[in-house]
């Protein structure tokens, strides 16, 4: 064995910062490994926040201003990041002037037209939040 004490002390895995190999998303086992895998890839623009799960799948969500309308107003959102395969679901929703939350009877937070790159919605307030969910 002391004849390969040098080649196995001088791992490169084995030297200053050492190294380990990045298991598969959803391994529990007893293996040494990294936990590089579980570190989701976050995404930050003008548009709002994507973040890329381990498995593949991406939230993405912001908020959008219209400017007042007396009427539903369609409003084009532009992702923070494409997602490479499509939208699964969608959703948005105002705070209206009369003081209630979430989506209106009338309409108001309606999404339709879901692209990989965006989608439009139809609010009705100077402003609406928006979600996005695929892969």
């Amino acid at each position: 064995v002391t004849q390969f004490a040098s080649v196995l002390f001088s791992s490169p895995a084995l030297t200053g910062v050492p190294t380990a190999p990045t298991a598969a998303s959803g391994t529990s086992n007893g293996q040494i490994a990294t936990t590089a895998f579980a570190n989701p890839t976050v995404t930050v623009n003008a548009n709002g926040v994507a973040i890329q799960l381990p498995s593949g799948y991406i939230i993405q969500f912001g908020t959008k201003a219209t400017g007042w309308s007396a009427s539903p107003v369609d409003v084009g959102v532009t992702f923070p990041r494409q997602f490479p395969n499509g939208v699964i679901a969608a959703g948005a929703s105002t705070i209206r002037s009369v003081g209630a939350y979430g989506q209106a009877i009338d309409g108001s937070g309606f999404t339709y037209a879901w692209t990989q790159n965006g989608m439009t919605i139809t609010i009705d307030a100077p402003s609406g939040s928006w979600w996005a969910f695929g892969n």
